[in-house]
């Protein structure tokens, strides 16, 4: 994800990207752009 993003990628897009290359969610809904966002802002505050 943030590979993704740095590249340029709206939140949006990224989720499109994670369902096309097969990543499932947690509950095995649909990628959302605030939960990403949400995972992306965790993994900066704990690194």
């Amino acid at each position: 994800m943030r590979e993704l993003r740095a590249s340029g990628m709206t939140y949006r897009e990224v989720c499109q990207a994670l369902t096309r290359e097969g990543y499932p969610t947690l509950k095995g809904g649909a990628w959302r752009p605030g939960t990403v966002q949400r995972i992306l802002e965790r993994q900066e505050t704990r690194a």
